[in-house]
C-alpha cells in the first residue's frame, strides 16, 4: 500500500485577514451536529418517502419508467396547500424522480439495446454516456470515502473526450455499473463519482474514483469487467442533498409556512376576476394586488430594534439612526431610484421579502445596498449583545457559482470577514482566497493549536489508521504492490483442500525436481495444471479511439475557452481523494484452451471427499482445471467478503469524520459575518449552516431555484428570507419528462407571486436605450421606464440611428446530430453582419452573439474563428440563451434560426427565453430571422415585437454596415 497524501496544496491563495483568537473551552456545535444527524422520521408514519435512502438502489432503478407517475402530484401553483406535510411530500416526490428518471431511462434503454452506441441511444436520452471494459484497479483509503479507482473504454462514444471541458462524470454524479456479462439485465450497482483529476483522465486508459453509497455492494475483484452508465441532462449531487433535507424537516419547525404553504391568505379579499385576468397573461408582470396582497409581518428582531443605518443609501449622514419600521424611507436618494428604496425597505421590514428586479433594474445595486445595511446593524448588535449570546452570520445563496463570485465581491469592497463554502471559485483575486478551506489555512498558520479537532473527529482517524493493517491483509491477494506478488496458491484453499490435498501436491515428483534446481520456481498447483493452462494477471484490452474527433455536447453552456480550461487544471487539487492507496490485480486468471469442466460446489465436494482423489495427482487433466477455477473464485469471494465488511465499517468512520469536520469548520465559521454558498452548497453544507442558527437568508437568483431546493433553507432559526429574481426571466431547470406539465418548473419566488403574498418590483432600467427596452413591452406592459444614463448612448458605428434591426431571411434550418437546430445562411448573414461591425471600428469584445440553440452556437464559433485579425483573447463570444441571463454586452446579435414548413418555433416560444434574449444590449440590439414564422407561430409576445421592430425601422431583406450591403439572398 503506497501513500499519497497531498502536503503540496498550494498556499498562495490562502487569506491574510488579521487572525481571530479563538477562545474555547468546549466545542458548543458538537451537540448541535450529532442532534442534526439523529433527527430521523417519526416511527408512527406510513410515508414511505420518509425512508428512502439518500441514494437509490437497485430495485429503484429498475422500476419502470412511466409518463404520469402517481406518486408525483401536481405542484400547486395556484392558491394554498392542505398542510405543510402535503407540500413537504410532493417536493421530495418530485426531486426523487428529477434525480433518478434520467439514468433509470438510460439503463432500460442499454437494456434494450446492450450492444449500440451512445449516439444511437441519444435521441431518447440526450445525455446518455456508455463505459466499457471497465476494472477495479485499485483502492484508495480517503477519509472521505473509500475510492474504488476504475479504469475504462469510452469507446462506444465514438469521439474523444476533452476531459477539460467535458462534463462527464463530473463529481458527484451518480452512475449505475453491471458485469458485462449480464449488461443490466438483473445486476445493478449504484456508485457516486468521488474524483475525476485530469491526471487520471488523461491517462490511456482514462480512470476515476468512485464511491459506493452501499458498502456491501464495493467492487474489489479487478479481473471482474463491468459497463457503467451515466446520464448527464440531470446532476445528482445537486437533489442528493436536498432530498436529505425534505426528509429531515418533517421534525423540524419550520419558519414562514404561513406564507409558503397558504400563501393566500383567508382573510385576504381578492376579487375572482382580478386572479383570473392574472392567472390568464403569464407573459405580463403579474397585477398590481395591492388591496389584496398577503400582508408579510416585520421580523421579530427588527420590530424590538427598528433603528438603521441607511446613510449609504440615502448620502446623507443625519440618516445613520433611521426608525425603517415606523418612519417612510426618504425619496429621491441620491443613491436609489423609488422603486429600489421601496424594495430597499421591504428587504429590511419584511420576514419574507420578494424583490422582482426585471432586466438593467440593479437589483444587485439594492440587494448590495440591504447587506451593507444588515450587517452593520448586526455589527451593532455584536457590540451591545450580554456575554454569551452569539449573533450569527448572516447567509447569502445564488443559483450558479458565477453569481456567488460576483455578489461576494461586491461584499468584499465594505466586509472583509466574509466566507465562500465550496470550492468552485473563478474569482482568484479575492473571493478563493476566502473559501473556507483556505481561511481555515491561514487560520492554523496563524494561529497554531488553536482549532480544537473534536473527539468524534480524533476517533474517526485513528480507527481509520488503525485498519490500515486489516486492509493490507484482507486485500492482499489483490495488492498489486506488494513483495513477490503471485498467483493464489495452495495455502489459501484450505477450506476445500485437506492437509492430505496439499500434501499431495508439494510432495510430487515435480515438486522434488524443483526442491533439486531442476524445475523453475513455479508453485506447486500451477504446475499440477498441466501445460494446456497459463496462469496470469487480469487483462485489460481497450479498443484504439485515434480514429475518432473530439466529442461536442449538446449542452446549455457556452464552449469553454482557454481560462476556464487552466482554471479547471488549477483546481485539480479539488478533484483528487487523499490517503493511502492499494493498486490491485488479480494474477490468478485461468487462460487455457483445453475443455474445462466448470464445477458447482457439491461437485467439489464429492471429488474432494473421495478416498480415489486424496492424492490429487490422479485427478484427470480436465477436472484439474475446473476445480483450480472453483476454488480461485471461492478464495476471490472470501477476500471480497472480508473486504466489504472492512467497507462497512470504513464508511462508519466516514460519516463520524464529516460530522467531526463540520464541527472543527464552525470554529471558524462562526467568526465569519456573511456566509456565500451556491443553493447546492447550501443544502450540501446544510448541517453545518443550521448549527450556526442564522437569522438571515438572501437568495440571489431566486427565479431560477427549484422549490425543492428552495425548502432546505427555511432552517428553524430563520427569522427573515429575502428572495431576489424575476420569475420572468428564466424559471429552473427541470426534466420536461419529470414535471410533465405538473409546474414544478415554477419557482417558489414565481408561485409566491402569482399568489397574493406581498412583493415589490424594480421599474427603472439602466442597460438599454429606449428602443431596445420597447421591445419588452409585451412581457412587462408599461411598469418598466429608462433611467436618463440610457437617453444618450453613442450609435453603432456604420449603422447611424438603428439602435434595432430584424433581418428577414427565407434560408431553412437543419438539425444536427443531437437533434439541435441551426441555420447555415444565417449564420454565414451573421458572420457578414459581425465583419461589417468591426469594419467600423467596433471593437470585438464589444460584440455578443446570442442564440437558442446549441446547434447554431456551435457553428458561429467554428464560423467566428475563422474571422481574420481575431486571436483567442478577443474572440467574439456565442452563448445560448440560457447562459447569458444576468449579462450584458453593448451590441446584442440573436440568431433565431427557426423556418421550416411545418410552423415549429421550438425554444423561441418560451417567453421567459425570449425576456433573456431582447434585454442584454447597452447599444445596439440586431435580429436575425423569418420574420413571417416568428408572427404566425411565435405567440403574441413576439408578433407585438415585430409591430414594435416595424415602428422604429423598415424591416428589409438586405443592411447596410457603411459602405457594405448584405443580401439575403446572397
Amino acid at each position: 500500500m503506497s501513500t499519497s497524501r497531498s502536503t503540496s496544496r498550494s498556499t498562495s491563495t490562502r487569506s491574510t485577514q488579521p487572525s481571530t483568537i479563538i477562545n474555547m473551552n468546549r466545542l458548543p456545535h458538537e451537540a448541535i451536529i450529532n442532534a442534526y444527524y439523529h433527527n430521523a422520521p417519526p416511527l408512527d408514519t406510513d410515508d414511505e418517502w420518509l425512508f428512502l435512502p439518500e441514494v437509490p438502489d437497485t430495485q429503484e432503478m429498475k422500476r419502470q419508467l412511466i409518463s404520469e407517475d402517481p406518486r408525483v402530484p401536481e405542484n400547486q401553483i395556484e392558491g394554498n396547500w392542505s398542510s405543510p406535510h402535503e407540500h413537504l411530500t410532493a417536493q421530495y416526490q418530485f426531486l426523487r424522480e428529477e434525480s433518478t428518471f434520467a439514468l433509470r431511462r438510460a439503463i432500460e434503454l442499454v437494456r434494450a439495446q446492450p450492444h449500440v452506441s451512445e449516439l444511437e441511444h441519444r435521441e431518447t436520452s440526450p445525455g446518455i454516456s456508455i463505459y466499457e471494459k471497465a476494472f477495479a484497479v485499485g483502492v484508495t483509503f480517503c477519509s472521505r470515502g473509500l475510492g474504488i479507482r476504475m479504469c475504462f473504454s469510452t469507446f462506444r462514444a465514438g469521439v474523444k473526450i476533452d476531459w477539460t471541458t467535458s462534463k462527464r462524470l463530473t463529481s458527484g454524479s451518480i452512475i449505475a455499473l453491471s458485469p458485462a456479462s449480464d449488461k443490466f439485465q438483473k445486476k445493478i450497482v449504484i456508485a457516486l463519482v468521488g474524483a475525476r483529476p485530469m491526471e487520471l483522465l488523461t491517462q490511456s486508459p482514462p480512470k476515476i474514483d468512485i464511491f459506493f453509497p452501499r458498502p456491501e455492494e464495493t467492487i474489489f475483484d479487478p479481473a471482474q469487467e463491468y459497463v457503467f452508465l451515466e446520464e448527464t441532462s440531470s446532476y445528482f449531487e445537486a437533489q442528493r442533498h436536498n432530498m436529505l433535507a425534505l426528509q429531515r424537516m418533517t421534525n423540524e419547525n419550520t419558519p414562514l409556512q404561513e406564507y409558503i404553504v397558504s400563501p393566500v391568505s383567508e382573510e385576504d379579499d381578492v376579487p375572482l376576476d382580478l386572479i383570473e385576468l392574472s392567472n390568464q397573461v403569464e407573459c405580463m408582470s403579474f397585477l398590481d394586488r395591492e388591496a389584496g396582497r398577503h400582508s408579510v409581518k416585520v421580523p421579530a428582531y427588527v420590530k424590538d430594534d427598528p433603528l438603521m443605518d441607511i446613510s449609504h443609501a440615502t448620502d446623507d449622514d443625519n440618516d445613520y439612526q433611521y426608525d425603517v419600521v415606523n418612519r417612510p424611507m426618504p425619496k429621491d436618494a441620491a443613491m436609489l431610484d423609488d422603486s429600489q428604496m421601496d424594495a430597499l425597505h421591504q428587504m429590511l421590514t419584511k420576514e419574507l421579502a420578494l424583490i422582482q428586479g426585471p432586466p438593467g433594474t440593479g437589483k444587485t445595486h439594492v440587494s448590495v445596498m440591504a447587506l451593507r445595511i444588515m450587517l452593520r446593524k448586526m455589527d451593532e448588535q455584536r457590540q451591545k449583545a450580554p456575554p454569551g449570546v452569539v449573533i450569527p452570520p448572516l447567509i447569502v445563496a445564488c443559483q450558479t457559482n458565477h453569481a456567488l463570485d460576483q455578489l461576494l465581491r461586491h461584499v468584499a469592497a465594505f466586509e472583509p470577514s466574509f466566507i465562500r463554502l465550496g470550492g468552485r471559485s473563478a474569482d482568484t483575486d479575492i473571493v478563493k482566497k476566502r473559501t473556507l478551506f483556505n481561511v481555515m489555512e491561514g487560520f492554523k498558520e496563524n494561529n497554531p493549536g488553536a482549532i480544537i479537532h473534536p473527539p468524534g473527529l480524533r476517533r474517526a482517524g485513528a480507527n481509520m489508521r488503525n485498519m490500515e493493517k486489516e486492509w493490507k491483509n484482507a486485500l492482499a491477494p489483490f495488492d498489486e504492490s506488494r513483495q513477490n506478488p503471485g498467483p493464489m496458491t495452495e495455502d489459501m484453499f484450505t477450506d476445500y483442500l485437506t492437509p492430505k490435498h496439499i500434501d499431495s501436491l508439494q510432495n510430487s515428483q515435480w515438486s522434488t525436481d524443483k526442491a533439486n534446481g531442476d524445475a523453475p520456481d513455479v508453485p506447486c498447483i500451477i504446475k499440477w495444471l498441466g501445460q494446456d493452462a497459463e496462469i496470469t494477471s487480469s487483462d485489460h484490452y481497450w479498443p484504439a479511439q485515434q480514429e475518432f474527433g473530439f466529442e461536442e455536447f449538446e449542452d446549455e453552456e457556452e464552449e469553454i475557452d482557454e481560462a476556464t480550461v487552466e482554471k479547471a487544471r488549477q483546481d485539480d487539487d479539488i478533484e483528487k481523494l487523499y490517503g493511502p492507496y492499494m493498486p490491485l490485480l488479480d494474477r490468478s486468471v485461468l487462460k487455457t484452451t483445453a475443455a474445462t469442466k466448470s464445477l458447482e460446489a457439491k461437485e467439489v465436494k464429492k471429488i474432494l471427499n473421495s478416498s480415489k482423489f486424496c492424492d490429487l495427482n490422479k485427478l484427470p487433466p480436465h477436472f484439474r482445471l475446473g476445480l483450480y477455477k472453483f476454488l480461485v473464485n471461492d478464495a476471490k469471494q472470501k477476500v471480497i467478503k472480508a473486504a466489504r465488511a472492512l467497507a462497512c465499517r470504513w464508511a462508519k468512520e466516514v460519516k463520524d469524520r464529516i460530522r467531526g469536520s463540520f464541527t472543527k469548520n464552525l470554529q471558524v465559521l462562526a467568526n465569519a459575518k456573511v456566509i456565500g454558498c451556491t443553493s447546492t452548497g447550501f443544502a450540501k453544507y446544510r448541517p453545518m449552516i443550521f448549527a450556526l442558527k442564522p437569522h438571515v437568508v438572501m437568495v440571489e437568483e431566486a427565479g431560477e431555484c427549484l422549490e425543492a431546493n428552495m425548502m432546505s433553507m427555511l432552517l428553524p432559526s430563520l427569522q427573515h428570507l429575502i428572495l431576489v429574481g424575476d420569475h420572468q426571466q428564466l424559471r429552473p431547470r427541470a426534466q420536461k419528462a419529470t414535471h410533465n406539465f405538473k409546474h414544478y418548473d415554477i419557482s417558489l419566488f414565481e408561485r409566491l407571486a402569482r399568489n397574493t403574498v406581498d412583493y415589490r418590483m424594480l421599474t427603472v432600467q439602466r442597460r438599454m436605450p429606449p428602443e431596445v427596452r420597447r421591445l419588452l413591452w409585451p412581457i412587462y406592459g408599461d411598469k418598466i421606464r429608462d433611467h436618463e444614463c440610457t437617453l444618450d448612448r453613442p450609435s453603432v458605428p456604420g449603422l447611424g440611428d438603428f439602435r434595432t434591426y430584424l433581418f428577414h431571411h427565407e434560408n431553412y434550418e437543419a438539425h444536427d446530430k443531437f437533434k439541435s437546430a441551426y441555420n447555415e445562411k444565417e449564420a454565414k448573414m451573421i458572420i457578414d453582419f459581425v465583419n461589417g461591425l468591426l469594419s467600423n471600428g467596433v471593437e470585438p469584445h464589444k460584440i455578443t452573439v446570442l442564440t437558442f440553440y446549441n446547434g447554431q452556437r456551435r457553428l458561429l464559433t467554428r464560423e467566428l474563428k475563422k474571422v481574420e485579425g481575431l486571436v483567442a483573447e478577443t474572440r467574439i463570444k456565442v452563448h445560448t440563451v440560457d447562459s447569458y441571463q444576468g449579462e450584458e454586452n453593448d451590441i446584442i446579435v440573436l440568431s433565431l434560426v427557426r423556418n421550416n414548413s411545418i410552423g415549429q418555433v421550438g425554444f423561441l416560444s418560451v417567453a421567459n427565453r425570449v425576456c433573456v434574449a431582447l434585454s442584454r444590449a447597452k447599444q445596439g440590439f440586431y435580429m436575425f430571422g423569418n420574420v413571417k414564422l416568428l408572427e404566425e407561430a411565435g405567440g403574441e409576445e413576439w408578433k407585438q415585437v415585430v409591430a414594435i421592430l416595424r415602428g422604429q425601422g423598415p424591416i428589409e431583406t438586405q443592411f447596410v454596415t457603411g459602405t457594405r450591403v448584405v443580401n439575403a439572398e446572397k
